[in-house]
């Protein structure tokens, strides 16, 4: 997965859905980290926070304090 410079952090959202839905990640899996992620789709960190916020919101994400986030449903 890449993103372009005209990328938003909702196309970025569903492309991550994507992935998951075609087993790309599995539940219980480690998400990358905000820096890792946004480096390899060349975005910033601050989009990868909110992607993954709007996954946490939606239950696909957990993460628990000091913890990398695992994917929890699908």
């Amino acid at each position: 997965m890449s993103a372009s410079p005209n990328t938003s952090y909702s196309q970025l959202a569903e492309a991550l859905k994507v992935r998951i839905e075609s087993g790309g990640l599995k539940v219980a899996d480690r998400m990358p980290s905000e820096n890792g992620l946004a480096q390899d789709l060349g975005v910033s960190r601050g989009m990868v926070q909110r992607v993954y916020g709007v996954l946490e919101q939606e239950g696909i994400l957990d993460r628990s304090q000091g913890q990398r986030r695992r994917l929890i449903a699908h």
